[in-house]
C-alpha cells in the first residue's frame, strides 16, 4: 500500500481548485494553517504560493496579509516583506512577534527612521514587552553609526567653466567633531578663484563656523556663521532645518543671509545676496525618487530671484554589477532687474532627459567602487531669445576604501546656452570624507 503525504495532497486539491469558491473566510482556515506549517518546515515557496492564491480571494483578510509578510521575511527577503507588509502597517491588530520581526527587517534595510516611528508606535501598546525595547535601542545604535562619530574631514573641489567660458574654481573644505552624542562643531574654509583678471574682486576666501544638532532622529538643526577674511570683511548666517519623519521623506528648509550660490560676476561687482530654500525629497526603495526644490534670491542690487527645479528618476534595471536608471528634470526662473553685470534671464526654463548607468566593481582592495556613465539631452527657453538645445556627458569614479575613507571624482563636458549663444562647458569635481 503507498504511503500518501497528507500535506501534499491537500496542496494538490487545492492547487487544482484554483478557481473554487470559497464562500466564507473561515473556508480557507485549512489551506492557510497548511500554508504556515510548510513555510515553518522550510517550504517557503510552498506556503507563499497557497497564501497568494487565498489573498485573491480576500485581499482585505488581515492574518493571510499578515502571514504572507511573515513567510517573505522567513525566505530572507526582507525588501519585499516590507512591501507586502506596508498594506498592513497601520493597523492595530499587530501582535509583538510581527512588530518584532518587521521591525528587523526595516533595521537590516537600513530603515532606521522608519523602524523607530513603527516602534515608539508599538511600544506605546506593549510598554513592557523588552523585546522592542531591545530593538529600538539597535535601530538607534545602527542610525547613530550611519551618521558618524567622532572627527570628519571632507572636501569638495570643483572647477567649471561657464558664464561665456570663463574658469572657476570653487574649493570647500570641512572639519567637525563630535562634542556629545547628538551635538557636532563644524568649521569650513571656502575659496572661489576665478581665471578672469576681470572678476579678481569676486574671488573669496570664506571662513565659517558652526553647530549641528540632531534633536531626534527625525529632527536635525544646523547654525553657522560665515565671514570673508581676504578683502571685503563681508559675513552673514546660516540656518538649516532638516526633517525626516521616514527614511522614504526628506524636507529641508535653509536661509543663508550671505550665500554662496551667486555667480563670481556678481561678487565682482559688489554685489551680494540673501537666499531661502525649501526642498522636499520622496525617495521609493531606490525604484523610484523625486526631488523639488524653490529657491528665492534677495541681491543686493535690488534683484529678485525665484527658481523651481524638480526632477524625477526611476530605476529602469538592476542586477549585481550594474544599474540602468533614467530621470526627467525640469527648472524655471525669474528676475526682477533687467541689466544686471551677471547672467540674470528675466524668464527662463529648460527641460531634459538623463540616462544614467553605474557599473560596480568587485574588488578586494575597495569596499566599493563603481563607475557612473550619464548623457542628457534638453531643451533651453530664455525670453527674448531663440529655444536651444543643449546636451552633457559625464563620467565619474566612486571608491570607498574602507570605513574611514570615501573619495570620488566626475568629468563633464557639454553644450550650454549664454543669452540665445551657445557655449561649451567643461567640469571637473572632486570629494573625499576622511574619519578619524
Amino acid at each position: 500500500m503507498l504511503a500518501i503525504d497528507v500535506s501534499l495532497l491537500v496542496l494538490m486539491l487545492s492547487q487544482s481548485r484554483a478557481g473554487a469558491f470559497y464562500p466564507t473566510i473561515e473556508s480557507t482556515y485549512p489551506e492557510h494553517t497548511l500554508a504556515v506549517k510548510k513555510a515553518r518546515s522550510g517550504d517557503h515557496l510552498g506556503g507563499l504560493l497557497i497564501l497568494q492564491r487565498l489573498l485573491q480571494h480576500f485581499p482585505k483578510d488581515y492574518p493571510l496579509q499578515r502571514d504572507y509578510a511573515i513567510v517573505t521575511a522567513w525566505s530572507d527577503d526582507c525588501k519585499l516583506a516590507l512591501k507586502r507588509f506596508k498594506k498592513i502597517q497601520n493597523s492595530s491588530k499587530h501582535k509583538p512577534y510581527i512588530i518584532t520581526l518587521m521591525g528587523e527587517c526595516m533595521v537590516k534595510q537600513g530603515r532606521y527612521k522608519d523602524a523607530l516611528s513603527f516602534l515608539d508606535k508599538s511600544q506605546k501598546r506593549y510598554p513592557n514587552y523588552s523585546g522592542l525595547r531591545h530593538l529600538r535601542q539597535k535601530a538607534l545604535i545602527e542610525e547613530a553609526s550611519r551618521t558618524s562619530s567622532g572627527t570628519e574631514i571632507k572636501n569638495y573641489t570643483q572647477y567649471n567653466e561657464s558664464d561665456q567660458g570663463f574658469p572657476e574654481w570653487l574649493v570647500l573644505t570641512e572639519a567637525s567633531f563630535q562634542v556629545s552624542k547628538r551635538n557636532r562643531f563644524f568649521s569650513q574654509y571656502i575659496i572661489s578663484r576665478s581665471s578672469d583678471d576681470a572678476f579678481k574682486a569676486g574671488e573669496q576666501d570664506r571662513l565659517a563656523i558652526g553647530w549641528r544638532y540632531q534633536y531626534s532622529p527625525h529632527l536635525f538643526l544646523e547654525q553657522s556663521v560665515s565671514k570673508d577674511v581676504k578683502e571685503n570683511g563681508l559675513g552673514g548666517s546660516l540656518s538649516r532645518i532638516r526633517y525626516n519623519p521616514s527614511d522614504t521623506w526628506n524636507f529641508e528648509f535653509m536661509h543663508d543671509t550671505y550665500s554662496l550660490d551667486i555667480p563670481i560676476r556678481a561678487k565682482a561687482s559688489n554685489v551680494e545676496a540673501k537666499q531661502t530654500t525649501f526642498s522636499m525629497t520622496y525617495d521609493v526603495d531606490e525604484s523610484w525618487y523625486g526631488y523639488v526644490t524653490v529657491n528665492r534670491y534677495r541681491f543686493s542690487d535690488t534683484n529678485i530671484r525665484e527658481s523651481l527645479y524638480g526632477e524625477y528618476g526611476i530605476l529602469l534595471l538592476k542586477k549585481t554589477d550594474l544599474e540602468h536608471r533614467l530621470s526627467v528634470e525640469v527648472y524655471s526662473s525669474r528676475n526682477s532687474l533687467t541689466g544686471a553685470p551677471y547672467f540674470n534671464p528675466i524668464k527662463d526654463k529648460s527641460l531634459s532627459l538623463t540616462y544614467k548607468l553605474d557599473l560596480h566593481f568587485r574588488s578586494s582592495r575597495f569596499d566599493k567602487h563603481s563607475d557612473q556613465f550619464s548623457i542628457s539631452l534638453g531643451q533651453y527657453d530664455q525670453k527674448g531669445f531663440a529655444t536651444r538645445g543643449r546636451w552633457g556627458l559625464y563620467y565619474g569614479q566612486d571608491y570607498k576604501i574602507s570605513n574611514r575613507f570615501h573619495f570620488s571624482y566626475g568629468l563633464g563636458y557639454g553644450r550650454n546656452v549664454y543669452d540665445g549663444q551657445l557655449e561649451s562647458e567643461k567640469k571637473f569635481e572632486m570629494k573625499f570624507v576622511l574619519r578619524l
